[in-house]
Formats: C-alpha cells, sequence, structure tokens
C-alpha cells in the first residue's frame, strides 16, 4: 500500500489543481499543495479497500477548494466538477459523485450518513492536521493572534471559540476534540500518538511559565488588547 503513487495515476489532476492554488496566491498559505498531498496521503494509508484508497487520495487533492476560493458552495461544486473531469477515464460517475460530496461536506462536524469517502477525508484532514507541522501551520494561518494568552494556560478563554480561538495555543488545544471524532480503525491507531504528542506539548508550556513563577499569571502584568 505504501509503494502506491497515485499522484503518478493522477498527474492529469494534480497538475490542474496545483496550477489553480498557483493562480489563487495558495502556494505559501496553512491550505496549500503540501497539506492537500498529506490530506491525500493520510486518505490511503487509512483507507481499506482500493477503490476508497483512490477515491480519498483524489478527495484530499481537490479538499483544500472550498478554502482558496471561498465563494458560494455552488461556485465551488463547479470548480471540483471540472477537477474531477481531468480523471473521468480513472474514476466511475459514482465514484466522482460520492468524491464531490465529500469535498463540499468535510467542513463540517460528522454526520452517520456521511459516505465512505466523506468519513475517510475528514479523518485525512484532522490527522493532517495534528502534531508538530500543525503547530507552524497554526502560527501561520492566524498571524494576527497572540502565541499565548497569559491568564489561560492551563484552562480556556472562555469566550475563545474553535473559529475565534483567541490564542495560537487554544487553537493547538482545540484539536484534542478531535481524538474521539475520528472513525477508521487506522486513522485512530495514526492519531494516537499525535494526539499523546499534543497533550504533552501543552504539558510544557504550562511547565514553563510554572518554572518562571508566572502560573497563574500576575494581574499586574496583564496588557489588555485595546482591539478586544
Amino acid at each position: 500500500m505504501k509503494d502506491e503513487r497515485l499522484w503518478q495515476t493522477f498527474s492529469r489532476l494534480v497538475e490542474t489543481v496545483w496550477a489553480d492554488h498557483a493562480k489563487r496566491g495558495a502556494l505559501g498559505g496553512a491550505h496549500n499543495p503540501l497539506h492537500a498531498s498529506m490530506v491525500a496521503q493520510y486518505g490511503v494509508l487509512i483507507s481499506g479497500s482500493p477503490w476508497l484508497r483512490r477515491c480519498s487520495f483524489v478527495a484530499g487533492i481537490c479538499h483544500n477548494v472550498d478554502r482558496i476560493y471561498r465563494e458560494d458552495k455552488a461556485l465551488v461544486a463547479k470548480i471540483v466538477s471540472g477537477y474531477l473531469e481531468t480523471a473521468s477515464t480513472l474514476l466511475s460517475l459514482r465514484e466522482r459523485i460520492l468524491i464531490l460530496k465529500a469535498v463540499l461536506e468535510h467542513s463540517k462536524k460528522n454526520d452517520p450518513n456521511d459516505n465512505l469517502v466523506t468519513v475517510a477525508l475528514k479523518d485525512a484532514d484532522r490527522l493532517a492536521n495534528l502534531g508538530p507541522l500543525h503547530w507552524i501551520r497554526a502560527g501561520q494561518f492566524r498571524p494576527n493572534i497572540p502565541p499565548v494568552d497569559p491568564r489561560f494556560i492551563t484552562d480556556s478563554d472562555p469566550t475563545a471559540t474553535f473559529r475565534d480561538p483567541k490564542s495560537v495555543l487554544q487553537d493547538i488545544k482545540n484539536t484534542l476534540e478531535w481524538e474521539s471524532w475520528l472513525r477508521l480503525p487506522k486513522a485512530k491507531e495514526l492519531g494516537k500518538p499525535m494526539f499523546d504528542e499534543i497533550r504533552r506539548f501543552i504539558a510544557n508550556v504550562e511547565q514553563q511559565f510554572e518554572t518562571l513563577g508566572l502560573l497563574p499569571f500576575p494581574e499586574e502584568l496583564v496588557v489588555e488588547n485595546p482591539e478586544n
């Protein structure tokens, strides 16, 4: 399975999608071709059957489109359908429909009605957003929030949400919720050491503040952001 080079099988699709990333100025951002490649490869690793590995790979390659276009769902569907036309001789109509639905649904929470490709894509996307590489991408993706809010080291800002985490540390903490969201057995196996690493990372941040005598953080050292 590890020797599968589906990027060669679907070379025309990959070239088309990468060219679109370049055209949209998405080569250096957090949702770039590297992220799509990682999601695609995780899809291959966690999927059992050959057809699901193929579909998961293609879905991963295409899944950034909602990030690089950010327009309405109908336009995104049209663009993805155009991508899939480049692989129409390699994928059946049914497979292309399943892939399109997976790409359109991958940012939503788990649904018991998710098709197998959607399940695999959601798991693969979460796996690609875990671990040390995610810590780098989190800062890149959210450059206008502080790395940490020193008032909320051991707990969380009650005003923070997943879409507005208030700090990069909180953004990383939020990914721990995904541990119970992974559904495919292989995804759970691959995810466990990365979730353990996140917990160690958070503990190390707490230990650093503890060593400095800044836990809890003194109120007199807090500097409020006037924009908040």
